[in-house]
């Protein structure tokens, strides 16, 4: 991979949104998350904007990363979503929960969806 492919980006942002709307969805985990936060569902389409836009950025980071390290296989790709998961997502989530004492279960739950998001994204990139 010489450039980054923004088709490639814009697709795999999708299917993280995808990933999110089902994870947090009543048919996964979504009652589970309200249990635990004690939110309402019922966000807005300016929130989802907003969510999107977020996965745009990380799709796009993950695709200069990859042009960077000239990572080109679909595996390749998926291990370098677990290294930038373990490396940056999953020890800033853990000062978070051992600081501000969050909630284990809330813990695990958001960072198994970053960890498959990361991979499924890289994944997606380079593949």
């Amino acid at each position: 991979m010489n450039q980054i492919d923004f088709i490639s980006v814009l697709f795999s942002s999708v299917i993280y949104l995808m990933l999110y709307f089902v994870w947090y969805s009543n048919f996964l985990f979504g009652k589970v998350y309200h249990n635990i936060t004690r939110k309402i569902n019922g966000k807005s389409l300016y929130f989802y904007f907003f969510i999107f836009l977020f996965f745009l950025v990380v799709s796009y980071f993950i695709a200069l990363l990859e042009v960077i390290m000239k990572v080109t296989t679909f595996w390749d790709g998926v291990f370098l979503g677990f290294l930038i998961w373990v490396g940056f997502v999953l020890t800033h989530e853990a000062i978070n929960l051992i600081t501000y004492k969050k909630n284990w279960k809330l813990f695990f739950l958001d960072n198994l969806l970053y960890l498959l998001g990361l991979m499924t994204v890289a994944g997606i990139i380079a593949g």
